[in-house]
């Protein structure tokens, strides 16, 4: 893939991958919170405290979804 990594193993919801670079690794976690940013979470979610929408000081959007 485009960040030359792969799943290693995959247990019980909880999987490690390898990646060939530390900058391809980073790059890797990077895209996956960008799509968790990006993705359309349900409203009754985002109504608990711990899943509300986060915006900094100009009124962007910097979290939203599950933060445990």
């Amino acid at each position: 893939d485009k960040h030359d990594g792969y799943e290693v193993s995959n247990e019980n919801g909880i999987f490690t991958a390898t990646f060939s670079s530390a900058l391809d690794a980073a790059s890797w976690a990077m895209a996956i919170q960008l799509e968790l940013l990006n993705s359309k979470w349900p409203e009754t979610l985002l109504d608990h405290k711990s899943c509300e929408k986060e915006t900094d000081e100009d009124g962007n959007l910097i979290f939203t979804g599950l933060r445990y």
